[in-house]
């Protein structure tokens, strides 16, 4: 054999880096000449591959561990990658040194080798017929001034719907509410509102209570830089954007700050949806 095996992917769980939290991928790879590994620092907005890196230092957007490894957005390469015997030793060295780099204490690692699934928008298991719904939003309506922005010229009520669901699955530990503008001329859309940890046994979010629902439901900052829900505001004279409700009943409650984007949100989602289940509106101006 004179070619490399990927068999094992692991991910950690975020890490502060500074001001900042960051997500690491490591691939472990067997060889003739024993195990050899990848690592990439993951992009919080797009979890993607996104910096060059040459070996022995670290730069604003670059990470590197030592000359045995030299890393860019495609993958690895050079020919002084350092080999191991085993497996575990592999994966050993390399938290040793993200330890060493960073200084971290411990680090939690998730292995999508024994996840088959890594489909948020598919859940693996999807049990029942979940369905989510709003007295005054239909499927296909278009938004009425309640639930338009009131910033950046816009003059809408900006109050967060009153969204109901039915039919969870019975193993549910907690829901996700998402609402994302995917018309959104940015490139990744826009990020409107993002709920999580809402309890098991809750059948709606009340309106107009966006950052004020207690019982340890935690939202994060909108793509607008505010905290919680932010109404419909497409650019003036677009095409009707499309603003899409989506709602996701996990299978445990999640250990994360407020203080994470929507990717890592979204990333965090993987293995854990049970089923989920969207409502679809428009707004244009």
């Amino acid at each position: 054999m004179n070619y490399s095996e990927l068999i094992k992917t692991l991910i950690t769980d975020p890490i502060e880096v500074g001001d900042e939290l960051w997500v690491f991928k490591i691939e472990i790879f067997k060889h003739p000449n024993g195990y050899f590994a990848s690592l990439w620092r993951l992009d919080t907005y797009n979890i993607a591959p996104t910096f060059p890196t040459v070996a022995g230092h670290i730069a604003s957007e670059s990470f590197f561990i030592d000359e045995s490894f030299r890393f860019d957005g495609l993958g690895l390469y050079g020919d002084d990658l350092k080999y191991f015997k085993t497996l575990d030793d592999c994966q050993t060295y390399v938290l040793n040194c993200l330890n060493q780099t960073f200084n971290i204490k411990e680090i939690n690692m998730n292995d999508l080798s024994l996840n088959t699934y890594l489909d948020v928008r598919n859940p693996a298991q999807i049990q029942g017929d979940m369905v989510l719904f709003c007295a005054d939003i239909k499927e296909g309506d278009t938004l009425s001034n309640d639930y338009v922005a009131n910033i950046w010229g816009y003059t809408g009520a900006n109050i967060s719907p009153e969204l109901q669901w039915k039919n969870a699955p019975q193993e549910t530990k907690s829901f996700v509410l998402t609402m994302y503008d995917p018309d959104a001329p940015t490139g990744c859309g826009w990020q409107h509102w993002n709920v999580f940890n809402i309890p098991a046994d809750w059948s709606k979010l009340p309106k107009g209570q966006s950052n004020d629902f207690g019982n340890g439901i935690l939202e994060l900052k909108n793509d607008a830089g505010l905290d919680g829900f932010i109404g419909a505001f497409p650019p003036k004279g677009d095409k009707p954007h499309r603003y899409i409700f989506t709602l996701y009943a996990l299978n445990e409650m999640l250990d994360l700050p407020n203080t994470i984007s929507p990717a890592v949100l979204g990333f965090n989602l993987n293995g854990k949806v049970l089923a989920s289940a969207s409502l679809t509106a428009y707004y244009n101006w």
